[in-house]
């Protein structure tokens, strides 16, 4: 945990201090070393959020893009439920940072959970996930240029094919500078759409700085999207009735010889 309440009040750790977990009430104590980021530790984790993973430094890294009030926000929901959100931003948008296997059982709790959910997963948590994913970029169909919009097989990419089931916002970050991956929450077949989707503009939509809310925009770009899809779609339904009109009116024996081509 990077926070704890210590007099009521949030804050970092400090070494050789003790505080108490805004979540389960029990009592933590910062771990204040000299390798790994300071952090709170439970003396006993036992009933704690069942949701929450050891935090590594690229969630530091992530969480630390947002203001200190918006992380390791509880979201209530209208049942009693509660879970710690990585980060909550003022449009109630939560972003979920997920660097551990995750079962698709546990997944879909929380897709179910948050309202407005936003998965982000570390794709270099297994040495080869950047290695299928970029292969499956250079072996898929590019179906826009700008914005780019590719076509992967689903199954050639590890990382795309456990999340490719999920409805809900997923972004993969292979560690790129300037980008990371929006795997769109729909397939066709055996095939998966990924979008590259700028770093800093994901931050910048989620402070606030742009000029829409960051799921509406995702939701603006998925139909933009789906439109293109059935336009595609249409045109090629049109070039077969074409093909197939010109082909009743060919010779048999050049029909024959078409076939064996």
């Amino acid at each position: 945990m990077k926070y704890a309440l210590v007099n009521g009040i949030k804050k970092l750790p400090n070494p050789k201090q003790s505080g108490i977990c805004a979540f389960c009430g029990s009592k933590v104590i910062s771990k204040c070393g000299e390798v790994r980021a300071w952090y709170w530790s439970h003396c006993s984790k036992r009933d704690c959020d069942v949701w929450w993973e050891n935090e590594t430094e690229w969630h530091r890294n992530w969480k630390g893009h947002f203001p200190d009030d918006w992380q390791e926000v509880i979201h209530y929901a209208d049942d009693g439920e509660k879970h710690i959100a990585d980060v909550k931003t003022v449009h109630g948008s939560v972003l979920e940072f997920q660097h551990s296997f995750i079962t698709s059982e546990e997944r879909l709790s929380r897709d179910n959970f948050y309202p407005k959910l936003v998965w982000v997963v570390d794709g270099l948590r297994r040495k080869r996930d950047k290695e299928q994913f970029l292969k499956a970029i250079k072996d898929g169909v590019q179906i826009a240029p700008n914005p780019l919009l590719m076509k992967i097989y689903t199954e050639e990419s590890r990382i795309v094919n456990e999340w490719s089931s999920s409805k809900v916002p997923v972004f993969f970050d292979f560690g790129e500078e300037q980008r990371i991956w929006w795997l769109l929450p729909f397939k066709e077949g055996g095939w998966s759409y990924v979008v590259p989707f700028s770093r800093q503009n994901f931050i910048d939509f989620n402070l606030g700085k742009m000029r829409e809310e960051f799921n509406s925009f995702l939701r603006n770009c998925i139909q933009s999207y789906k439109q293109l899809f059935h336009q595609i779609d249409a045109n090629r339904r049109r070039q077969q009735v074409v093909i197939n009109s010109r082909r009743r009116f060919l010779p048999n024996h050049v029909l024959r010889r078409s076939r064996r081509l």
